[in-house]
């Protein structure tokens, strides 16, 4: 039974956790696929982030550590269990002889290891549907399995940059054109002036 409640914490645990991050990604960056999610959670700079967007990021941490913790304690305590009993008994109780059949004793003895295989089990199908959810949004197993064969001269094989305005392609046939909308504080020097923005 040690097992089977260690096996529904961790796959609980793991589930909110999931859940959890696949919710952040998604409010913070939007519909984006998962290598554009890992980009931005590795190589964005914080330094100069917007406090609202620290402060989400800590509520979504702290909301899932919390419902983590909470988890494991409704698992470890057998909360569900002697939720179970007290309806079990007072269902019972006006009746003194189902309350001494045999069948009550049987069933108050497995009870607990009826909600113990029931909190895995809840905890399972949980874990597999935000699987399922988080790879529908993110595209993780296609990140996973697409080969990366980029070779040193990536972009001088396929991107042109121009001098001039008048471009004239030979053979290669993409071109990039990048426009701003707005920057993040990140992008600017301190010393430049913020007025004009």
């Amino acid at each position: 039974m040690k097992l089977i409640k260690f096996l529904a914490a961790s796959v609980g645990v793991i589930a909110i956790v999931l859940a959890w991050c696949s919710n952040w990604v998604s409010t913070t960056f939007g519909d984006v696929y998962f290598e554009q999610a890992l980009w931005h959670i590795i190589y964005s700079p914080i330094t100069d982030a917007d406090p609202k967007y620290l402060g989400e990021t800590a509520k979504t941490i702290v909301s899932g550590l919390f419902l983590s913790c909470l988890w494991v304690f409704v698992v470890y305590h057998n909360i569900l269990l002697k939720f179970i009993k007290k309806i079990f008994n007072r269902l019972c109780s006006g009746h003194p002889a189902l309350h001494n059949s045999k069948t009550f004793i049987f069933i108050s003895d497995k009870l607990y290891h009826i909600t113990s295989v029931a909190m895995l089990l809840s905890a399972a199908v949980f874990c597999i549907g935000v699987l399922i959810h988080t790879e529908s949004n993110f595209k993780i197993y296609e990140y996973m399995t697409t080969p990366v064969n980029y070779s040193r001269d990536f972009i001088a094989e396929h991107y042109f940059i121009p001098d001039s305005t008048d471009i004239h392609f030979e053979r290669k046939n993409s071109l990039v054109i990048v426009s701003v909308e707005s920057l993040e504080n990140s992008f600017f020097h301190s010393d430049l002036d913020r007025s004009y923005l």
